[in-house]
């Protein structure tokens, strides 16, 4: 059973990550063991999921492979497997 992790951030906050100081710091934080990974809340992936179903209706037309397609997209999004970084 392959899996692929998946990682968001924030845009505004990587723009500020212009220096290799700064990158570093934060790559240290990832691994830290002050740092916490935890689930979403339910409401969180709920607002995720609905976004991104949103977003994947917008580019698959309703032809029966693009359904097909969109059916697979969506069972290997598993929102539910996303985790945030506490500190």
């Amino acid at each position: 059973n392959k899996q692929t992790d998946k990682n968001v951030f924030i845009p505004e906050y990587l723009s500020v990550l212009n220096e290799k100081a700064k990158i570093d710091v934060l790559i240290g934080q990832f691994s830290s063991p002050s740092g916490t990974w935890v689930k979403l809340k339910p409401d969180e992936q709920n607002n995720i999921n609905i976004y991104f179903n949103a977003e994947l209706n917008k580019s698959i037309t309703n032809d029966n492979h693009a359904v097909r397609v969109r059916e697979m997209i969506q069972k290997l999004a598993v929102i539910s497997s996303i985790s945030t970084l506490n500190f």
